[in-house]
């Protein structure tokens, strides 16, 4: 997981059977995700609003689903933009 500094998405690279390809998703999260920041050595991803402190709400390790639109490859990944995090398990 990546969190680009003074913008509002973040990125999931996920893995493919070849190891030298990777899935990079670029997520937009729900408009009360006021804060975003990975912790752990960018292991997790935590947010954080008005009501709540750090929440962490995915791992690196676990199964998400993703919605996205493919915008192709580019160099050995393939690039999806307009994601959502559907599910984490």
């Amino acid at each position: 997981m990546e969190k680009p500094m003074f913008v509002r998405y973040y990125m999931i690279l996920l893995r493919t059977s070849d190891p030298q390809r990777k899935i990079v998703c670029t997520v937009y999260p729900p408009d009360d995700y006021k804060t975003l920041f990975t912790v752990k050595n960018g292991t997790e991803m935590a947010w954080r609003n008005e009501r709540q402190g750090p929440v962490t709400f995915v791992r690196v390790g676990q199964t998400v689903t993703v919605e996205g639109r493919c915008k192709g490859l580019h160099d050995a990944n393939v690039t999806l933009i307009s994601c959502a995090l559907k599910s984490v398990q």
